[in-house]
């Protein structure tokens, strides 16, 4: 049964991103494992929520969120979100540099302009793991919120058990009304189990971020705005 651990957003931040391996192990003997991965995401069913975020010295805000799905398996949400051109560690698979003078996670308020907002999934088995990304590009403005584009990712992309990202599709473009309006994308991602050449579990996982329209600044140029994010299970 999954629970939530219980982890303070200052005790994440000062932990590293540590990279594991991947999904896909070398062995036949593997594949028992790339199930198991496949069962995890399965066994978180419906997560989401809002993101609290800390800013770090670099511009990038960061923030984490970890599972506990039961039988030694654990998910890690971690969100990044930034001004378009900032370096992208998420998705980079680079450390942050962390420091514990973050401030707080409660600010929202965001310049005018072109944004990011990435989350990434990352669900353990012992020392195996993979991942499902997603990174939304939109902008703020005197008008509110547009989504531009999204990129997808997943890893790994071969062996025992593997991640098919599918396209970034924008099921929001606009937000308009302050407190009331969003804008929202999602993909779908196919993590495949196998054995050898046969396939013995085949998924589809939903990860869905989207960008509130709380409120307007126009003499100072900020939106402020609210990231939230789910995770679902297709089939």
């Amino acid at each position: 049964m999954k629970k939530r651990l219980i982890m303070t957003m200052a005790m994440a931040l000062m932990m590293a991103v540590t990279p594991m391996t991947a999904f896909a192990g070398e062995k036949a003997e593997d594949a028992e494992t790339a199930a198991a991965i496949n069962e995890a995401l399965a066994a978180a069913g419906d997560l989401g929520g809002t993101v609290a975020m800390y800013s770090l010295p670099n511009g990038i805000a960061y923030g984490q969120e970890v599972y506990d799905l039961g039988d030694g398996k654990t998910l890690v949400m971690e969100f990044e979100e930034g001004e378009d051109g900032l370096k992208n560690f998420i998705k980079d698979n680079t450390e942050p540099v962390i420091q514990p003078l973050a401030t707080n996670g409660e600010i929202l308020w965001k310049d005018y302009g072109s944004r990011y907002f990435t989350a990434k999934s990352t669900v353990s088995v012992g020392l195996t793991s993979g991942s499902l990304i997603l990174e939304n590009h939109y902008t703020l403005s005197s008008q509110g919120i547009d989504e531009r584009y999204g990129v997808t990712d997943g890893s790994p992309k071969s062996g025992n058990s593997y991640v098919t990202p599918g396209s970034a599709l924008v099921s929001n473009q606009t937000a308009r009304l302050k407190g009331s309006s969003e804008v929202r994308m999602y993909a779908d991602y196919t993590v495949t189990s196998k054995t050898g050449t046969a396939v013995i579990k085949e998924n589809v996982y939903r990860l869905t971020t989207s960008v509130g329209y709380m409120d307007q600044n126009t003499a100072a140029s900020q939106v402020k705005v609210k990231h939230s994010w789910t995770l679902t299970t297709i089939k």
